[in-house]
């Protein structure tokens, strides 16, 4: 459960005011509530319209950047003004060092009791020789983030490409926040010189549920996608998907002609998708003109070997190399039980080598030249279930002596990735001319 939030905002350079002395010039920001806060930083702001929730507080900035406007009691202290001037003087030479970043850092926590901070520093020129550093900098935002909380993006300020670079590095971990426990807020300036706060967060919802899609799309990983699903009130859809992830992931292969029966009558029920939050953006709808593409794959198919050879050339395009060797080397196997011995289908048959019906077969596929092909298939499915690496045909040498290392990486080296192509040449030719 998330409590709270951190809030993320980029600092920019500022402008003096040439009528208060030491001080930045101030902006009204009006949030959508109404509330107006008048402020040099908005940051401040923020600081005050969430105050309650806040836990922590990152700020990046460059070594350029207005960081003394930070410092608000000036009048009051002493010490703090001593800061804002050293500061002052390091941003109109070399820009401001890491003893007084840190001074300025145990001031924030003390003036803000209960909000814990973290400022983080980079170069102001982003070139060739700077750009490692940088993004640097930004990794360090993730760690820094108070664990369980919700986040706060402010876009507002920043040198140029500052908020992009916030924003795609949190990006890397959006399945860790979900789509909708990220608040993305934007400072515009209006009329009177006033920044009404626009609320972008669908940015970011629309993002991570392309993300989500993309996997799904891709890799029919749809773990994420279907959580979001649910969340659109597309309980039967998210189901499916969820079960259909995990079939995948876990290699139950034997499944897919009852999930494609069950995907079918999903999409005869399937009713108007309603509206959404996201206007313009219906992301349900391509889901299931995707499904639909999807089951259509396999109209032509009758019994379950069929299903699992059409499933075998899917798994292969989306590079799934483990499932697609075991979809096939299975449809194989459950052809000959189709033809042979039909109550034993989706039972493990460990005497099948053993089969009149098996050596038959081999004496076959030996016939019409493609027997070492389908041995190589099933000794390349045996291979991924007894999770074994394919070896060199060289006997190796009992007596000599290697550390475990040299192995493993001899190992790796003699890996190869399976011929699909080849194999499902020859269980085709096989299903066509034998079976």
């Amino acid at each position: 459960m998330q409590q709270g939030y951190t809030l993320i905002t980029c600092l920019g350079t500022g402008t003096y005011d040439e009528q208060e002395k030491g001080r930045y010039k101030k902006t009204v920001y009006v949030f959508e509530d109404g509330k107006e806060y008048s402020c040099s930083v908005f940051c401040e702001a923020l600081v005050e319209h969430y105050a309650r929730d806040l836990k922590k507080i990152i700020i990046i900035g460059t070594v350029k950047s207005a960081w003394n406007a930070l410092i608000a009691d000036l009048d009051d202290n002493d010490a703090s003004a001593e800061l804002w001037l050293n500061i002052k003087y390091e941003l109109e030479s070399q820009g401001i060092s890491d003893d007084n970043l840190l001074q300025l850092e145990e001031y924030l926590k003390n003036l803000y009791k209960g909000i814990d901070f973290k400022l983080l520093v980079h170069s102001v020129s982003f070139q060739k020789d700077t750009i490692a550093s940088i993004l640097s900098v930004y990794s360090q935002i993730y760690p820094n983030i108070e664990k369980n909380t919700k986040l706060v993006l402010d876009i507002t300020h920043g040198f140029r490409y500052m908020p992009m670079l916030m924003y795609q590095t949190l990006q890397y971990h959006g399945n860790e926040f979900g789509i909708d426990n990220v608040k993305m807020l934007y400072g515009e300036l209006g009329s009177d010189k006033k920044s009404f706060v626009r609320n972008v967060s669908d940015v970011w919802k629309i993002a991570e549920i392309n993300k989500q899609v993309y996997a799904f799309k891709t890799s029919f990983d749809g773990l994420a996608l279907g959580r979001t699903l649910k969340q659109y009130k597309e309980d039967i859809v998210s189901g499916w998907i969820l079960g259909f992830s995990d079939l995948v992931q876990k290699n139950y292969v034997m499944q897919i002609k009852q999930a494609i029966s069950e995907l079918r009558n999903i999409l005869k029920k399937k009713a108007s998708v309603g509206s959404f939050d996201l206007d313009a953006f219906n992301f349900i709808d391509d889901i299931y003109n995707y499904l639909d593409d999807f089951a259509n794959r396999f109209s032509t198919c009758d019994c379950l070997s069929d299903y699992l050879f059409q499933f075998a050339i899917v798994l292969n395009e989306k590079e799934l190399t483990t499932q697609s060797i075991i979809a096939l080397r299975e449809s194989l196997w459950t052809k000959l039980l189709e033809k042979y011995s039909p109550e034993e289908i989706g039972t493990y048959v460990k005497d099948m080598y053993v089969r009149d019906f098996y050596k038959a077969f081999v004496d076959d596929c030996k016939d019409k030249g493609i027997y070492k092909d389908i041995n190589d298939l099933i000794d390349e499915r045996n291979q991924i279930a007894h999770a074994g690496i394919r070896g060199s045909s060289k006997k190796a040498n009992p007596n000599q002596k290697t550390s475990e290392g040299s192995v493993f990486l001899a190992r790796k080296i003699q890996y190869r990735k399976p011929d699909f192509d080849k194999y499902l040449k020859a269980v085709s030719y096989a299903f066509e001319k034998i079976l």
